[in-house]
């Protein structure tokens, strides 16, 4: 075989497009995105959405849900379902976007926005003492920061997996 047919072989080769797995981090990534989600930050805005005083003075946040403040954490409770999902199709066997042909901008850009407004979020929580001082225990504070420092490096993973295997026109 001389080197042309060999230059022929290897540009056919890398014009394949490859599919390339996610790593095994990024899969347990997307695992603690959705335990920690859908077992930590969902249910307390949804309890918080519901009027349920969970962290909070019962009394002083009657008054804050009663004011507008169900608006908040229905609406957290909402979006933290999208990196739940987002999490699992990026790294799914049945759903995962690497492997069709899904452009990778309508996956990769809403997954960073919805991290950086996580994460904005989460220095807001745990500010909620501070804020409504009267409303929430300090104990809010805590459990937002624990919640949300677990979930967000994960979530961050997770993206930054599909992102880094989808560029440059590897699928």
């Amino acid at each position: 075989m001389s080197i042309h047919g060999e230059l022929r072989n290897t540009v056919a080769v890398l014009a394949e497009p490859r599919r390339r797995p996610p790593g095994p981090g990024a899969v347990v990534a997307a695992r603690v995105v959705t335990l920690v989600g859908a077992a930590g930050i969902v249910p307390v805005h949804v309890a918080w959405a519901a009027g349920a005083p969970v962290l909070a003075d019962a009394g002083r946040f009657a008054a804050w849900h009663a004011g507008g403040g169900r608006v908040l954490p229905a609406t957290v409770a909402l979006l933290a379902l999208c990196p739940v999902v987002l999490s699992l199709v990026l790294v799914s066997r049945r759903g995962r976007a690497a492997e069709l042909a899904v452009p990778r901008l309508p996956l990769i850009v809403p997954g960073y926005l919805l991290l950086a407004g996580f994460t904005g979020y989460a220095l807001l929580i745990a500010l909620f003492p501070a804020i409504w001082p009267e409303v929430f225990s300090p104990w809010a504070g805590v459990y937002g920061l624990v919640t949300f420092a677990v979930w967000l490096p994960a979530f961050a993973m997770t993206v930054h997996s599909h992102d880094v295997r989808t560029r440059h026109g590897i699928r």
